[in-house]
């Protein structure tokens, strides 16, 4: 009874801790956000600060060449530097798929939707909230109407009926940081269920999941009464060690965008952290962005299962 009764407990301070962050780290998630990203146009204006710039004079203005070139740039680029053209293949691969996921991936929603000229960011569809994690996400919104589900069409729906409601067809899933009040062993079990439930209700999607990114050099929370697991990295590792083999065995894809952002040592990269703990900036992604496309690639733009995908490109 006590030991139940700690592990709900840290189940609750979990997600109360997270979400505390969530929303102060999402105001700062957006165009502006972050340390800036280079393009490859914006690198090849970079000159030797001892130079002195060409300059070119048309009709009474004067404009020195390195300006002009990261005129052309910008025009050719979003906000944050995302280009405004994508290969053909990677938008038919995201037709008609959606993210479902926690403050995290909202961070990703906001991003996309300030870098729409990107059509990757446009073809993205989201069904992400903060605070939300694997037990509120299989409530059934007429059980509970306090539980802040993803909002579609002005309403909070369990996914299952949002992905029906818009005809997804691809299903992309980040979740974890909300859950790892648990053990590991049980927020798998928590996966499946949601992965099953979708299934009942939409038996034609597909499923990837998206790894748990990592948390903040030398942040960790531990629970009271709780020895074997922690709010840390090495939580989140097997986490996705996990998920990861649970994909392969029932042929979703899996999708790591948690290496794409460590600093080398298993640990988020500060560089593209807002608040010393797990919520992202602008910087971060534009990485999460190349890994959509990496992933496109890898699976041979094709939604068959990972074998499939590497039978076909051989």
């Amino acid at each position: 009874m006590k030991k139940s009764f700690r592990k709900r407990a840290a189940a609750l301070l979990t997600a109360a801790m997270v979400s505390s962050t969530g929303f102060s780290a999402l105001a700062e998630v957006g165009p502006m956000a972050g340390p800036t990203v280079p393009t490859t146009a914006a690198t090849s204006t970079v000159t030797d600060s001892r130079a002195v710039p060409a300059t070119t004079q048309t009709a009474g203005t004067t404009q020195t060449s390195a300006q002009t070139a990261g005129t052309e740039a910008s025009a050719q680029t979003t906000a944050n530097g995302l280009p405004l053209q994508e290969d053909q293949r990677v938008l038919d691969f995201y037709q008609d798929s959606v993210l479902i996921g926690d403050s995290v991936a909202d961070g990703f929603k906001l991003f996309a939707q300030g870098n729409k000229t990107n059509p990757l960011m446009g073809e993205l569809q989201f069904l992400t909230a903060s605070r939300y994690n694997l037990i509120n996400a299989l409530i059934p919104e007429e059980q509970d109407k306090t539980i802040a589900h993803p909002i579609y069409k002005g309403q909070f729906l369990n996914v299952w009926n949002s992905i029906k409601l818009m005809n997804a067809k691809h299903i992309y899933m980040f979740f974890g940081f909300n859950d790892l009040g648990d053990r590991t062993d049980k927020i798998v079990n928590r996966y499946v269920q949601l992965i099953h439930q979708i299934q009942a209700v939409n038996p034609e999607v597909d499923f990837t999941i998206i790894s748990t990114t990592y948390i903040y050099p030398g942040y960790t929370k531990s629970f009271p009464g709780v020895k074997s697991w922690a709010f840390d990295n090495p939580t989140v590792r097997k986490l996705n060690t996990e998920m990861q083999k649970l994909a392969q065995q029932n042929g979703w894809g899996y999708m790591n965008i948690a290496d794409a952002l460590s600093d080398g040592q298993g640990n988020l990269n500060p560089n593209f952290c807002t608040d010393q703990m797990i919520h992202q900036n602008a910087a971060a992604y534009v990485v999460w962005a190349q890994c959509f496309r990496d992933y496109a690639a890898s699976r041979n733009f094709s939604h068959g299962t990972a074998a499939d995908a590497a039978a076909t490109a051989q």
